[in-house]
């Protein structure tokens, strides 16, 4: 049946299967005793050899030399550095070199510390476009090569000096993407990556060596940055024209690299905030709340992105907590505006802000409301992205200024599937005291409410004049009757409570 397949097509189906798979169905028939040298790709894996009659460095000579096809798509060579001699580790490349070799991927494997030198001489080849170098690998390349059509280079290798890695970078004048690994063996003293037309770069470096100072990064045409578990104690970075960067367990100091970000991902501890920077461009914010006191980094970023537009908070367990424990804790300058004791469930809502949240309001986001999907998520927090900027400025004279900001904010907060926002609003009469912001309780809550007001003798009345398009329902509380707010209170504020209904509308 494959028989009658076009010979291209055959090929291209022997091209995505392993090299031992291929060389195999050469016994199969008579036609097929040849056709195997036609396929353009060779992935040889030592460990695949181990039981053959024939040794591995033979089994990949025999390939080679056999092979009749003119142009190699990719070469790819995995085994232990104590398996094959280096010398015909370099005869097998040159090979695959003069037959326009575009894919190499080298990666070692020992257990004895010995290493595959990559030399300049390894550095020439004009079609060669992606290059792999995995572990075990020193790169020890005195002079620049030439590689002109190199766009993508991944290196976990290790380096003799500075200059190696200037040099084979050197080689590669179209250079696109580039990722860089390094362990905390690796003993270069400074990682100068200077590319002009280098667009994306990820490193990876969990080097802790104090002879290891940083990395000093010139990239004009640089759109996308990923670091993690970067810990040297110097960074630069010039990349004007960068759009989104990833990072990680960082550090150092790069934060100021990264004012001119469109998208930002951030994984950082408490003590590693970034500080000394404005994101004037910033519109698309993640921010990872695995990290105890998370929320510090949360509010820092939120007062220095004035053009956010999208939050999202990727393992976020409890809503209610980005509030009362964060942002809460920032913005209300009064404490005494807060009511002192409170009597109930419902006073603990209106509590002082450095208390441990009320399980009566924890909800989770796939809680109640329902399950909200992937895209319901994100358009839940850049929602509330939006509420907290509109109510967490320091100037905000009036409620005028920021009521239309918090409406739009709400209707788009809402899950597609039951049309309903899945948190509420309580703020205080002076715009930058908000209270609470909280996910939106069951229908049984409102009932409590009824009898929490009943049993104070509390008066409340509709105030849809004052937050007109704001909320459904809006309530002002007497807490002139209440016993327990303090007098002072009581003569400086009358709280007003708004709360949008949700689930049950009183009337």
């Amino acid at each position: 049946m494959i028989d009658q397949l076009p010979e291209a097509l055959i090929l291209k189906i022997l091209s995505s299967l392993p090299t031992k798979t291929v060389l195999s169905t050469s016994s199969s028939s008579k036609e097929w005793q040849s056709r195997w040298k036609s396929v353009p790709k060779f992935e040889f894996n030592s460990e695949d050899y181990e039981s053959e009659h024939q040794t591995f460095p033979e089994v990949v000579s025999k390939s080679f030399f056999s092979s009749e096809a003119a142009v190699l798509d990719c070469f790819h060579l995995t085994c232990g550095s104590d398996q094959v001699d280096p010398v015909d580790v370099v005869h097998w490349i040159d090979t695959a070199f003069a037959r326009q070799l575009r894919t190499l991927v080298l990666d070692f494997i020992s257990d004895d510390d010995e290493y595959f030198v990559f030399t300049s001489r390894l550095c020439n080849c004009d079609t060669l476009e992606t290059l792999k170098l995995g572990s075990m690998i020193i790169v020890d390349v005195s002079s620049p090569g030439s590689m002109k059509s190199l766009k993508t280079l991944h290196t976990y290798a290790w380096y003799q000096n500075d200059e190696s890695i200037l040099n084979l970078l050197s080689s590669c004048r179209i250079l696109e993407e580039l990722v860089v690994g390094r362990s905390a063996e690796h003993t270069v003293s400074f990682f100068t990556i200077e590319v002009p037309s280098l667009k994306r770069l990820v490193i990876y470096d969990d080097n802790s060596c104090t002879e290891f100072f940083g990395y000093t990064i010139v990239a004009p045409s640089l759109k996308y940055l990923k670091i993690e578990e970067l810990r040297c104690p110097q960074f630069s970075l010039n990349a004007p024209d960068l759009v989104e960067a990833n990072i990680a367990g960082v550090s150092s100091g790069i934060n100021e690299s990264l004012a001119s970000v469109r998208r930002l991902f951030l994984d950082l501890s408490p003590s590693e905030t970034p500080s000394g920077c404005i994101f004037y461009q910033l519109v698309y914010l993640q921010i990872y709340t695995h990290e105890p006191d998370w929320y510090d980094l949360l509010t820092w970023m939120l007062e220095r992105s004035p053009k956010l537009q999208v939050l999202k908070l990727v393992d976020l367990s409890d809503f209610h907590d980005v509030f009362h424990v964060s942002v809460l804790r920032k913005v209300v300058r009064e404490p005494e505006l807060i009511l002192q004791q409170p009597p109930s469930d419902l006073g603990r809502n209106l509590r002082a802000p450095c208390q441990p949240p009320n399980a009566f309001f924890s909800e989770k986001i796939a809680g109640s409301r329902g399950h909200y999907s992937t895209y319901d998520t994100e358009v839940t927090n850049r929602a509330l992205g939006d509420l907290l900027r509109c109510l967490v400025g320091d100037n905000i004279k009036s409620w005028d200024s920021v009521l239309c900001q918090a409406e739009f904010a709400h209707n788009h907060a809402t899950n597609r599937s039951t049309g309903f926002s899945p948190f509420h609003v309580v703020f205080g009469l002076v715009p930058r005291g908000p209270l609470d912001l909280s996910l939106a309780p069951d229908s049984w809550f409102w009932l409590h409410l009824l009898l929490f007001f009943f049993s104070l003798s509390l008066t409340f009345s509709f105030r849809n004049d004052d937050v007109a398009g704001l909320c459904d329902t809006a309530f002002t509380i007497d807490i002139d009757q209440c016993e327990s707010v303090s007098e002072d209170c009581k003569q400086k504020v009358k709280i007003l409570i708004t709360v949008t209904l949700l689930v049950k509308r009183l009337s």
